[in-house]
């Protein structure tokens, strides 16, 4: 009884660990792409404004994150969408997993990529490059 009930807890499609881990996971995942968007106009509203205030600084990163991720929550997640996608993956092939075991990865590295991409981006506005120095780079 406590086995399965420790299963349940962890493994339940609706309510279980891994399906509320997951649904964080791809949120901050997802949200690095319109990250690189919030870095640019963060940037640039800088160059333009001079010092905005914190509050401001949040919104220009927030709001475009926001917007970006409600399309990726209502493919996924609405209405226990994601329910629909398992009952489908679990019909496809071992070697149809591992595609799209490497096709998530992917995403993950180059949602990191695009997001520090993003963040260089947004120094190049402010300060550019030429001023800024990096201790493991040749001078």
């Amino acid at each position: 009884m406590r086995e399965q009930q420790l299963y349940e807890f962890k493994y339940d499609k609706k309510k279980g660990l891994y399906i509320g881990w997951a649904n964080h996971k791809f949120g901050y995942i997802y949200s690095c792409y319109p990250g690189f968007l919030s870095f640019v106009i963060l940037g640039l509203m800088h160059s333009s404004y001079g010092k905005l205030s914190f509050v401001i600084a949040m919104l220009m990163i927030f709001i475009p994150i926001g917007i970006g991720y409600i399309p990726a929550y209502k493919a996924v997640f609405f209405n226990d969408r994601y329910l629909v996608y398992f009952k489908k993956f679990e019909k496809e092939s071992k070697e149809w997993h591992r595609k799209w075991k490497r096709i998530t990865w992917a995403f993950c590295i180059g949602a990191v990529i695009i997001s520090m991409c993003g963040i260089a981006v947004m120094l190049e506005i402010i300060i550019g490059m030429e001023n800024i120095h990096f201790p493991f780079l040749p001078h």
